[in-house]
């Protein structure tokens, strides 16, 4: 008897390989050698011509570290004019940067090239890691790869905690689990918590947009992300709890902290949360336009796709629109001015569409990603206009050559600090234009003020001379004219000229201008 003919099934569709469920190609030791390499030569070239300046807010964040290193105590005198209360201790960030950079400095001591090689050697880090991420995390080719660390190259920072944030973001990106490994999540959320110790704002959107590629990637059960995600997100609160309990006991006068943190986080947290004037061109230019490079086909992504062959690309909007707003919420200003160049989601969103195995979704992330890399180099044209223009060394020199009277009190700015900064006789000139000690004060308890000797409660120092820079005059304009006037430099400041045209930056950055205190009458 025949046997009954069994009916064929029909094959089922193929499906794209999904790069978030698969642990991606594996960077051969020749392809981390050649990318270690040309970050090295790259960051070895601008570390030789003292490049990039310093950022303006250096000032803020050096000083207490460097209190840490040199005496064990987080203060920072030279503030006095946001906070009274900083010359006895420095609690107005969480302790991470501090304790990184103040370390740094115990080892090798405060100097421009001491400190401009914690900046290099942090950027290049960065970058390194971000290549894996590309390359291990989000499939994508080594040209893909190449582009998306090349859009984030701009961004230095040098003198914030912005670029270490992002580092300790990276590695735990790269250390998150695949698969069901509480290990792993064990070792991410050591780094994410050390990323949100070293800035909120960055380390929070770096640890939302990790914790969401391990919660929203496709897996088979609910079960083992949402238990990775949970130890990756208990350790990284226990990290930074613990590490700010820790720092705060050592420290002594634990009642400023109390103080300090929530006046900070009221007074300036408030300003950092407004929105800006989004009709102001500059925002125009550096905010809407590149913020609608990313978010608009995000959210276009997060309306359109249920095929699971664009399941990436799915992913990669979750993963940038969570970790987006998670930063939206707690510091909106300057994410629209210019952090969102840096925002950890990005990567994955022009990655996954750089990557995707249709040619116009790969079309549409290089026509995406090629103006917005433009404008992130834009922003920061600072550093390539200042090294053009090779005149950073000399600068520095000149500085290094002046003699201050040992007993006056001096205003220097953040392009200075490094070589002029003398404990309890240092002003920060940058925080003399905040002016800010008024509110805080105010703001302040009576108990925590009389922590102060009494001639420290009244106001800060008024310095009897100022010592700053012809781009910090640039950018914030002369001292006041009815107290101070110019003992030596050049006025008006002359602009430097690139390919025979005048531009908005001095022609000489770090020429010294000294203003000196007229006579009270």
């Amino acid at each position: 008897m025949a046997e009954a003919a069994t009916p064929e099934r029909a094959p089922e569709p193929e499906r794209a390989p999904d790069p978030r469920a698969d642990p991606g190609e594996r960077v051969s030791l020749r392809e981390a050698a050649a990318v270690a390499l040309a970050l090295l030569v790259v960051h070895l070239v601008l570390f030789l011509e003292l490049s990039p300046l310093p950022h303006s807010d250096l000032q803020g964040y050096v000083e207490p570290a460097y209190h840490l290193a040199k005496e064990g105590t987080l203060r920072a005198p030279g503030s006095q004019y946001v906070d009274l209360t900083y010359q006895l201790r420095a609690y107005f960030i969480l302790p991470g940067f501090s304790l990184m950079l103040g370390t740094w400095l115990w080892t090798f001591g405060m100097g421009v090239r001491s400190l401009l090689a914690f900046t290099h050697v942090v950027h290049a880090t960065y970058l390194g890691a971000l290549w894996f991420v590309a390359r291990n995390r989000l499939g994508a080719t080594r040209i893909v790869a190449s582009l998306l660390v090349i859009s984030a190259f701009p961004r230095f920072n040098h003198g914030r905690p912005d670029v270490a944030a992002l580092l300790f973001g990276t590695l735990g990106w790269l250390a998150a689990p695949r698969k069901d490994e509480l290990g792993r999540s064990f070792l991410s959320g050591l780094f994410l918590g050390a990323a949100v110790l070293v800035s909120l704002p960055f380390g929070a959107s770096s640890a939302a947009v990790v914790g969401l590629d391990v919660l929203v990637r496709p897996r088979e059960r609910w079960r083992p992300r949402i238990a990775a995600a949970l130890v990756l997100a208990g350790t990284a609160v226990l990290v930074v709890l613990a590490t700010t309990a820790a720092v705060l006991a050592a420290q002594g006068h634990p009642e400023l902290a109390f103080q300090q943190l929530p006046v900070h986080a009221r007074l300036r947290g408030g300003q950092l949360n407004t929105l800006p004037d989004l009709r102001a061109t500059y925002a125009i230019v550096f905010g809407i336009v590149p913020l609608a490079l990313t978010l608009l086909p995000a959210a276009f992504l997060l309306t359109r796709f249920r095929d699971p062959t664009e399941r990436p690309l799915l992913t990669a909007a979750r993963i940038y629109v969570g970790g987006f707003l998670v930063w939206f919420a707690i510091n909106r200003g300057p994410l629209v001015f210019g952090n969102h160049f840096t925002f950890l989601g990005r990567p994955a969103l022009h990655g996954a569409l750089l990557s995707s195995p249709r040619r116009g979704w790969r079309i549409a992330g290089a026509v995406l990603l090629v103006p917005f890399t433009l404008l992130s180099f834009y922003h920061d044209k600072d550093t390539f206009l200042a090294l053009a223009n090779g005149t950073i060394v000399k600068g520095y020199e000149d500085v290094a050559s002046m003699r201050l009277d040992p007993a006056a009190v001096v205003a220097v700015d953040s392009m200075y600090l490094p070589l002029l900064y003398r404990d309890e006789k240092t002003i920060c000139y940058e925080s003399m234009w905040e002016n800010y000690w008024e509110s805080y004060r105010d703001a302040t308890s009576p108990a925590a003020l009389a922590l102060l000797p009494e001639e420290r409660r009244k106001g800060p120092v008024l310095p009897s001379t100022i010592v700053v820079s012809s781009i910090t005059l640039d950018r914030l304009d002369v001292p006041d004219p009815r107290v101070w006037e110019l003992a030596s430099g050049e006025m008006p400041i002359e602009r430097a000229t690139i390919l025979g045209k005048s531009v908005r930056f001095p022609a000489r950055p770090l020429a010294v201008h000294v203003y000196v205190r007229k006579p009270q009458r």
